[in-house]
């Protein structure tokens, strides 16, 4: 699993970096960025797993991913 996982990071990273140095949005790079066959692995199929994989993992990986590439502070928690 922690292989799986350290791999995905490092793949988001490499995805999310080009787009940020071109200067698209977070929203673009959120809608270009496709994980979908990361879904299966990490939801074992189950679509209420795959729905929080979405909302808890995919959205806030490739919006700090993004803060990283343009040298933004990535700040954890609501408060």
């Amino acid at each position: 699993y922690l292989d799986r996982l350290s791999a995905l990071i490092a793949d988001v990273r490499a995805r999310v970096a080009p787009l940020a140095a071109a200067g698209l949005s977070l929203d673009d790079v959120q809608k270009q960025v496709d994980l979908s066959a990361q879904v299966p692995v990490f939801s074992g199929g189950d679509p209420w797993r795959a729905r929080l994989f979405d909302q808890y993992w995919r959205q806030p990986i490739i919006a700090s991913a993004y803060k990283e590439a343009k040298g933004e502070p990535i700040i954890q928690g609501g408060g």
